[in-house]
């Protein structure tokens, strides 16, 4: 395609050039040549400038932007600027063709843009619309499509039990051979892989550690099984985030060095940064302070150059808060929670507000006994934030906490009742470290 699309450029047969660079652009990025497929396409674009309008050249144009679209997500991050332009003149095209699949297509492409910057109330309007028109045409791959878009919307919203309905129709829908292909079409990554890697941090945060990690496990097999760089490398940052949350550093460290050798080697930049946020962290925690720390700074300083691939980038900033806390870091601490929820609270994500009230209370207590009550409201404003969520597994970090403040001011009946409360809701992940850590608290609070 690519010496095809040559000589009709060579031969100014524009017609034939503009769809031979599409093929080439779609061809490159079924391959993954993610940069090679954005050049073909812009070129095909530039091309078509110069035939008349016609409705055969807006399908075609029509074509190469819903191409261009995905290829620019998984180059330059859900963010760019690129990528807006094109899905809203996808949008308005597809208007004039009046065709279905194309029209899906486009919302879809702004909806990710929506999430993408974090403007998730508008995602989750979006999400709706693509529900509604999955339905209307009664297409099962639409159906599978508009709840992909719904279980993220409701997990950035912090509405987890909506996020495990999704996920629930997601799975009953996805068909790997059937719908492997639409991973070129929506968001440059596999549908059934996203839907367990979400449910991997869902199930995760609704108090069923050992179900998460059946999931995470799931979610790697089926990207192995696809030979889909970023649909693995998605997988493989989601399990980062759950050693992470199950504080194994070890585990953050080798699944992170697999995360980074695999964005080096598929040239996928914003996924590279999640390997290094997460690898610094481990490094970290093992006691290598400085330049685990510096490794997280200088991956968050990467993410606004590369962008990110979904609204995570409060979860990065989550996890430097956390080293800050470990290496008693407590100003740098602080001030990278605030910046945390301000970026959540500006675009109405709320999936870490309660962890991040508990880091800005523990961080409080390093600056000493002036500062207890102000780090107590701190730790019964994530207890709040996490019941409202059904957020169990937030609800016990939150709990032991307090607890501990607590049990340091006297108070071990209040700091008993309230972590026996949460604790016994849990009937799984008893090994883990979060629960072992809350039982020898509950057994000296005792």
């Amino acid at each position: 395609m690519e010496l095809l699309a040559h000589h009709a450029l060579r031969g100014e047969a524009w017609d034939k050039a503009a769809r031979y660079l599409r093929e080439a652009g779609t061809k490159a990025f079924l391959r993954s040549a993610t940069a090679d497929a954005v050049g073909y396409l812009t070129k095909a674009l530039e091309v078509l400038e110069r035939l008349p309008e016609s409705p055969g050249r807006d399908r075609e144009e029509l074509a190469s932007l819903l191409t261009l679209g995905p290829a620019l997500h998984a180059l330059k991050g859900l963010g760019a600027p690129e990528a807006e332009r094109v899905f809203a003149r996808a949008r308005n095209l597809s208007e004039r063709t009046g065709e279905t699949v194309p029209a899906f297509q486009a919302l879809w492409g702004q909806w990710m843009v929506s999430a993408g910057l974090r403007r998730i109330a508008p995602a989750r309007h979006i999400g709706s619309e693509l529900l509604s028109l999955a339905e209307r045409a009664d297409d099962r791959s639409l159906l599978l499509q508009a709840h992909h878009a719904m279980w993220a919307t409701s997990f950035w919203l912090g509405e987890f039990g909506a996020a495990e309905h999704h996920i629930a129709c997601g799975m009953s829908l996805y068909d790997r051979d059937q719908h492997r292909s639409l991973a070129f079409l929506y968001g440059g990554h596999d549908a059934g892989v996203c839907c367990r890697q979400f449910s991997v941090w869902t199930q995760w945060t609704l108090g069923r550690p050992t179900k998460a990690a059946a999931e995470g496990q799931a979610a790697i097999a089926l990207a192995e099984q696809l030979t889909h760089p970023p649909s693995l490398a998605q997988a493989f940052t989601w399990s980062c985030a759950l050693s992470y949350f199950e504080r194994d550093a070890p585990a953050a460290g080798r699944m992170a060095r697999r995360l980074v050798d695999l964005t080096r080697e598929r040239d996928l930049p914003p996924w590279r940064v999640a390997g290094s946020i997460f690898e610094g962290w481990s490094r970290a925690e093992a006691g290598d302070k400085t330049a685990g720390i510096e490794q997280i700074r200088e991956g968050l300083a990467a993410a606004k150059t590369t962008g990110t691939l979904m609204p995570i980038e409060p979860l990065y900033l989550m996890v430097h808060a956390d080293a800050c806390l470990t290496h008693i870091l407590t100003e740098e601490g602080l001030r990278t929670v605030a910046d945390a929820l301000a970026m959540m609270d500006a675009g109405g994500q709320r999936t870490w507000q309660s962890n991040l009230c508990r880091l800005r209370g523990e961080l409080l207590l390093l600056q000493g006994r002036g500062s207890h009550e102000e780090a107590e409201l701190s730790f019964r404003h994530a207890l709040e934030i996490a019941r409202q969520q059904r957020a169990q597994a937030w609800e016990l970090r939150a709990a032991a906490s307090l607890g501990r403040l607590l049990g340091l001011q006297g108070r071990r009946d209040e700091a008993r009742e309230t972590l026996a409360n949460v604790l016994g809701r849990f009937t799984e992940g008893f090994e883990t470290a979060n629960l072992t850590e809350a039982r020898t608290l509950l057994a000296q609070l005792s």
